[in-house]
This record gives C-alpha cells, sequence and structure tokens, in this order.
C-alpha cells in the first residue's frame, strides 16, 4: 500500500496530525467527501508530496518533501485546514511514534481520491441503516427490498463521491422516487416514515 511510495524518505520527514473528520452519518468511519479535498490540496502545496487519512477520520499523515522541514509541513497543514474551517493538533513524543507504527504497519490509510472508498462504505452503512427501519415495520422483507437497499447505497455513493454534499430537502424526494420502483403503495408509506428521521444514526442506531 505505501512501501512503494516510502522507500525513498525517513521517518522524519513524515508528520502526523489529530483532526476530526469522523462522518456524522457514520461515525465510526472518515468522511470521504470532506477528507478528499483537503488531501488533495496538502499533495498541491510545495512542502507535501503526500497526504493520508486513516480510516476512521482521526489522523492525517503528511510526508514531506525532501527539501521541507517539520515546519513547513506544519504550516502547510494551517493554511489548507484554515480554508475547511477545521483545527489540527500535530502529535509528538509517544502519541507520535505510535502513529507512525500504525502508518508504516497498517492498511487502513487512505490518500487522496482513494477515499472514495469510505464513501462508498458510507453509503452502505446508510442505506442498511433505512432498511433497518423498514423491517421494523415490516417483518416479512421481500426481495425486492434488497434491489431498493442497493439503489439507496448507490444514489448515496454517487451524491457523496461526485457532488460532495446531499440537499437537506432534496434527498428525501429523491430516494421516494427509488422506492417508488421496488414498493408496494402501502410499503411506501412506511418507507417515507422511515425517511422522517434522517439519515444519518437516532439514539440505539448503527
Amino acid at each position: 500500500m505505501k512501501g512503494a511510495g516510502l522507500k525513498n524518505i525517513t521517518t522524519e520527514q513524515i508528520s502526523f496530525f489529530s483532526v476530526s473528520f469522523r462522518c456524522p452519518a457514520a461515525p465510526e468511519i472518515g468522511c470521504g467527501s470532506f477528507a478528499k479535498p483537503v488531501l488533495l490540496k496538502l499533495e498541491n502545496s510545495n512542502a507535501i508530496s503526500e497526504a493520508w487519512l486513516n480510516d476512521t477520520g482521526t489522523l492525517i499523515a503528511v510526508v514531506g518533501k525532501k527539501e521541507s522541514t517539520r515546519d513547513d509541513r506544519v504550516k502547510a497543514m494551517e493554511r489548507v485546514l484554515k480554508t475547511s474551517g477545521t483545527a489540527e493538533a500535530e502529535l509528538q513524543g509517544d502519541v507520535r511514534n505510535k502513529a507512525l507504527r500504525d502508518f508504516l504497519a497498517g492498511d487502513h490509510w487512505l490518500r487522496g481520491a482513494s477515499v472514495d472508498q469510505l464513501s462508498r462504505r458510507e453509503a452502505g452503512i446508510i442505506a442498511d441503516r433505512l432498511m433497518a427501519r423498514l423491517q421494523a415495520k415490516q417483518s416479512e422483507v421481500p426481495e425486492r427490498i434488497e434491489a431498493l437497499k442497493m439503489a439507496i447505497s448507490e444514489y448515496f455513493e454517487h451524491r457523496f463521491t461526485q457532488e460532495s454534499k446531499v440537499d437537506q430537502d432534496q434527498w428525501r424526494q429523491d430516494l421516494m422516487k427509488i422506492g417508488r420502483n421496488h414498493l408496494k403503495h402501502e410499503e411506501l408509506i412506511m418507507f417515507g416514515e422511515t425517511l422522517e428521521p434522517g439519515y444519518r444514526p437516532q439514539p440505539g442506531e448503527k
């Protein structure tokens, strides 16, 4: 995953920053649509050659160019995250060493366009959540509802990877249109009820 890109660098060229990029709709993972432009901007800076997000959205690792210093990397992070409205804290000491070991050994770090993988996971989590609500209202779930779940997942994946945000008024209308292709009238009414709380997790939901 990272081996080829790290052969010619030293660990001193790597800096780690604590961030809050968790996904509100899927808090167990990072938000791909939010992180993607940040990572790409970092890699366009003069000081940084690679920028990575861990899959929980809590850490960014940046690999500095050979001529860059630690201060150069910190300043690049400050400039980019300032424009995104977020803040960061550089890791030092033991916590940095732990992050470094995880980065060098792990496979759950994503770079640039690769964070679309997180958006796909987020879309699937949302679809599972909405279908769980529907199943709670209707114990016998026909096969066509599985097709509906796939269609919902594809809808959110497209929004997150292509448009970066979901219109808070339009998405319900869009999902109801999708639902009409898969559900009977009574089921469609129940489906509409499952959308009323929103697609983010409610208390007790995954």
